[in-house]
């Protein structure tokens, strides 16, 4: 992502040994546009049900503190990931609830 005055470019996150894609979308307030460069790659399933996932379990993480990250995880990946379809693109659940716990940090008081 970069940011000027008056746009956001967003560069597609797919990027690797083996592929970089140089695929970018410029943001003007509410109309996305398309950069001059197509994406390189297929898009990876299940990409959208994992986005909203992360989204879901940082909001439930920030608004219940005492409650388990993992066990947040845990729940919401058996609410919306089908048992009988793989979903490739979920990232390790040890992995979601730290990132869900790093963005609970941000609540928590300064030790003095």
């Amino acid at each position: 992502k970069r940011r000027n005055c008056q746009s956001t470019t967003w560069r597609c996150s797919q990027r690797s040994k083996n592929t970089n894609c140089g695929a970018t979308v410029r943001q003007l307030g509410d109309l996305y546009l398309p950069g001059p460069l197509e994406h390189v790659h297929q898009p990876t399933p299940g990409a959208e049900i994992v986005a909203s996932i992360v989204h879901v379990a940082k909001t439930i993480a920030q608004e219940n503190p005492f409650q388990s990250a993992g066990a947040i995880i845990t729940d919401l990946i058996r609410e919306n990931i089908p048992v009988d379809e793989p979903c490739t693109a979920l990232p390790n659940i040890d992995t979601l609830a730290h990132n869900a716990n790093y963005h609970r940090r941000k609540q928590r008081p300064l030790n003095l």
